[in-house]
């Protein structure tokens, strides 16, 4: 095993290029010396630090299931610091919400916002809750989820006009309130709520702020407004474009899709969806080709072409199937029932192998 004196080393310069951009570039290795500090008490603690500096990127690559494991790898070793233990046990439960392994993350959630709670960390606690919110939302439990949002805004409320972390804390509540809200079909009231969530959050927080311009642009396509819808789509593209996050572009473009539906340009939504697709064959997220299926057969299904809409959204249930996500599922299913029963889809199945299997 590497000498800790070694470890210690390459860790502190792993901790100087994750200041940097090349952080994405290095991942792999700075896990790697992760791992290794974890298995002595001497550089446990350095293991921790590069696990929560770390962890955006690893997020942000949607390695979810491999950094699940390597979180997990550094919590089974005894801790020499209890609090960065916690932040390692709230960054685990983070990473399996977007794993979609639902009862470990609210497991690891729950034992975090306990301890926190045990403490009087409420600024900690109330991020729990968020986090569990968060949860909430990805297994479609609605009320749930705003319920717990609230709560967590009622514990930094007072903090937010003086701390930024309160503040940034609250505008992702209010965020996460407007999506729910959105997804019950209640768009004005989820309007108010991401309004709100913007104004709050910090302008260099480019990522965060085309999250919720994203969301703003469902919301008012939601709304029937295909003006705003596009303006906040707009704004959401560019500052995706300047941080380099090419998920957030692609959701995007496969969701603008929907704004030009709203104007019956099937042009401009097939040109929004090429360039989403382009993006995730290069991500190969299969969420994300899921999510652009769908929104392909939709596409399609306005333009009339009945079987090749089919196909697209069959292959759509398909991947979401594989996933484990019933909701889309279901919605794959609705808009395959839209499509009237009447037209024959034996022909589109060879077309439908030349279309996924390229």
């Amino acid at each position: 095993m590497m000498a800790a004196a070694a470890i210690v080393r390459m860790g502190t310069h792993w901790l100087r290029v994750l200041d940097s951009s090349q952080g994405w570039l290095a991942r792999d290795h700075i896990a790697q010396t992760m791992r290794l500090a974890a298995q002595s008490p001497a550089t446990w603690t350095l293991a921790a630090r590069l696990a929560l500096r770390l962890h955006p990127v690893m997020m942000r690559a949607g390695l979810y299931a491999m950094w699940a494991r390597d979180l997990s790898s550094v919590l089974a070793h005894p801790p020499s610091d209890q609090a960065l233990a916690l932040e390692v046990r709230a960054a685990l439960g983070a990473t399996l919400i977007a794993g979609a392994q639902w009862e470990e993350a609210r497991e690891h959630l729950t034992q975090v916002q306990r301890a926190y709670r045990q403490h009087g960390n409420w600024l900690k606690v109330a991020q729990a809750e968020y986090d569990l919110a968060t949860l909430a939302w990805n297994r479609g439990e609605w009320r749930r989820s705003v319920w717990l949002a609230r709560t967590a805004i009622r514990r930094v409320v007072r903090q937010a006009t003086r701390d930024a972390a309160a503040r940034h804390l609250y505008s992702r509540a209010l965020d996460l309130i407007g999506l729910a809200l959105w997804r019950m079909e209640t768009p004005r009231r989820a309007l108010r709520y991401l309004q709100r969530a913007l104004a709050l959050r910090a302008p260099e927080d480019q990522r965060g702020v085309g999250h919720v311009h994203h969301h703003l642009m469902l919301v008012y396509t939601a709304l029937g407004d295909a003006e705003a819808a596009l303006e906040h789509a707009a704004q959401a593209r560019a500052l995706f474009e300047a941080c380099a996050d090419r998920e957030g572009l692609a959701y995007v473009w496969s969701d603008v899709s929907d704004v030009y539906r709203l104007q019956n340009d099937v042009a401009r939504a097939r040109e929004a969806l090429a360039r989403a697709y382009a993006l995730w064959r290069e991500l190969q997220d299969p969420a994300g080709l899921a999510d652009f299926y769908r929104h392909l057969g939709l596409v399609e299904t306005l333009a009339g072409e009945y079987a090749t809409a089919r196909a697209h959204l069959a292959y759509a249930r398909q991947l979401w199937s594989t996933i484990g996500e019933p909701r889309e599922v279901a919605r794959c299913d609705e808009a395959l029932h839209a499509i009237t029963d009447s037209f024959d889809c034996a022909s589109p199945a060879k077309k439908e192998i030349a279309i996924h299997d390229e």
